[in-house]
């Protein structure tokens, strides 16, 4: 059995939700940025693998890779997904390496769910 990738969504979604009530209220919503994002980009690399028959990279340059696929496609279905999986991995790079994040964090989490149930779901229809 595979894994089911939009159960990071869900994940991401309890996270900030629960978020209110921590004492690491920052790690949470850095956490449910980062798995919104897995979520994203893995149901992403796997449509390109096993819908279309894609053999990705299987090193670092796949989160690269695969956006680029999507944003190079005909389809504009595609080129959105590209242009939010660029969108959300600079906001899960920002939520996974740096000190500060410049905004409201609790802002940029939803934006960041939202991106990534519109990935998932732009999926589910193509």
């Amino acid at each position: 059995m595979s894994f089911h990738w939009a159960d990071y969504l869900t994940l991401a979604q309890e996270l900030t939700s629960s978020s209110a009530e921590s004492s690491i209220r920052e790690a949470y919503l850095r956490s449910a940025i980062s798995r919104a994002y897995y979520a994203a980009f893995s149901e992403a690399r796997d449509y390109l693998v096993d819908t279309v028959g894609e053999q990705v990279p299987s090193d670092r340059n796949v989160h690269q890779y695969v956006a680029d696929t999507f944003e190079r496609s005909s389809d504009t279905r595609h080129r959105r997904v590209g242009g939010y999986l660029r969108h959300l991995r600079l906001n899960r790079n920002r939520a996974d390496y740096s000190s500060r994040i410049p905004g409201d964090l609790l802002v940029i989490t939803r934006d960041a769910l939202l991106e990534a149930k519109r990935i998932i779901k732009l999926l589910r229809t193509l």
